[in-house]
């Protein structure tokens, strides 16, 4: 915590003013966080109708954000904005992490699905990893995906210093 806010400060007042704290911002949250999301997404979204632009909300893993992490919150998001040229950005690296049934999660997206991204579940080439690309492509065919596939896996890269990792990459002469 910051300053004297402490949740474990042993002076019982510290820590009441700091569960007080965090009750008022949970309360700001509550109020407005899930709202003024929604409205800044559907203003940006209908900003790009008026283009004929579709935009895609891709949900990442709880490790890069805390906003929306799966295929629930994703449509949620899509559901409350409620402006038809929004969809999804379907990642089976992200939504391998948070979904407890991927395939499931990409059924329920089914023509929400704008973008689908190819990459593992350890982010290299589809079948580098344990993902079942057969049923993912299956899955993909039976809801009638006919939209994008952005290849987004990464190579492996030793970043220790032993392999010069930065070094390489730096213009000649730095």
């Amino acid at each position: 915590m910051y300053g004297t806010r402490d949740l474990s400060a042993a002076d019982p007042a510290q820590r009441q003013a700091t569960i007080g704290y965090m009750k008022n911002l949970v309360d700001m949250a509550a109020g407005l966080g899930a709202k003024v999301m929604t409205r800044g997404v559907r203003e940006v979204a209908l900003y790009a109708a008026e283009k004929n632009v579709r935009v895609a909300v891709e949900p990442l893993n709880q490790l890069e954000t805390c906003l929306i992490t799966n295929a629930s919150q994703a449509l949620r998001l899509i559901d409350d904005a409620n402006v038809p040229n929004q969809g999804i950005a379907f990642d089976p690296f992200q939504m391998n992490i948070e979904e407890p049934d991927m395939i499931a999660a990409l059924r329920r997206c089914s023509d929400k699905v704008f973008d689908f991204h190819l990459g593992d579940n350890n982010r290299l080439s589809p079948g580098d990893g344990n993902l079942d690309w057969p049923l993912i492509v299956e899955t993909l065919r039976e809801i009638g995906y006919k939209g994008g596939l952005a290849f987004e896996a990464m190579p492996l890269i030793d970043r220790t210093p032993n392999d010069g990792f930065g070094s390489q990459q730096m213009e000649p002469g730095r």
